[in-house]
């Protein structure tokens, strides 16, 4: 069975993230979050695979990393 982390990066800039976030991000498969957040972290992990569905559609969001 796989690993969902949930990795917080609000207020929503590379430089206020907490170590341990960005840890997390760089040794998980692929990243789903709001679109907004990962626009503005994609350019940090690159040949990661992103999924950012609209806002208004978080359950297929975590569908989608849940499979």
């Amino acid at each position: 069975m796989g690993k969902v982390t949930v990795v917080c990066i609000a207020p929503g800039s590379y430089e206020d993230m907490t170590i341990r976030a960005d840890t997390a991000l760089r040794a998980c498969g692929p990243l789903f979050g709001y679109p907004v957040y990962v626009v503005l972290v994609r350019d940090r992990y690159p040949g990661k695979e992103l999924h950012s569905p609209p806002l208004t559609r978080s359950s297929e969001r975590c569908q989608l990393a849940l499979s």
